[in-house]
């Protein structure tokens, strides 16, 4: 999509959430260091969570930002 070529904090927001519930995103377990892949996050309970944590990361990234802690 066009939207996602734009290097924004919101459209990073959108492409972490999109990819996070539809899930098959592959990532590496720090402690083990294993490759595995993501499960798409199912049910109203769970993808509410998942957007009320994803949303307060991304204010606390952005209030580094204007704060001037990050540079970009």
């Amino acid at each position: 999509y066009e939207e996602d070529e734009v290097n924004t904090l919101w459209s990073a927001y959108n492409r972490i959430q999109e990819s996070m519930i539809r899930g098959g995103v592959k990532m590496k377990n720090l402690v083990t260091n294993k490759n595995f892949t993501s499960k798409a996050i199912n049910g109203i309970d769970a993808t509410i969570k998942f957007n009320k944590e994803l949303f307060s990361a991304v204010e606390q990234v952005a209030q580094l930002k204007c704060d001037g802690y990050l540079v970009a």
